[in-house]
């Protein structure tokens, strides 16, 4: 029976509570983080090509074109960004191992090749 005056559903003073293997708030991987970034990249350039092409805004403080284009290119680099770093995450490891074979006396070498797991496979 739980106690008087606390909620059953929320976790205990100092306990996180945990939805899947990962704590609330928290990207269950990088590689959700690294596609985030290359979301968020396509935006930015959106927004700063409609700012750049299609708003007809005249203000006195700022010029809205060259908001825009400053929009533009950090969408780029981010979008550049999250791709070099989802790329680099794919990588492949491979092993080499030699060895004597002790009931042939025969040099054996051997090779893995692994691939990070797929998550969402």
């Amino acid at each position: 029976m739980p106690k008087a005056g606390r909620n059953p559903s929320r976790p205990a003073f100092g306990m996180r509570r945990v939805v899947r293997g990962a704590p609330i708030g928290r990207a269950a991987n990088t590689e959700s983080r690294h596609l985030m970034s290359i979301g968020f990249g396509i935006f930015l350039f959106a927004v700063g090509a409609i700012c750049a092409f299609a708003l007809n805004v005249d203000l006195g403080w700022i010029d809205i074109k060259t908001v825009g284009y400053i929009l533009m290119g950090a969408g780029v680099i981010i979008t550049i960004i999250g791709i070099a770093l989802l790329a680099r995450r794919r990588s492949v490891a491979s092993t080499t191992r030699s060895g004597v074979d002790p009931v042939s006396g025969e040099r054996v070498t051997r090779s893995e090749t692994s691939a990070p797991e797929d998550p969402r496979v």
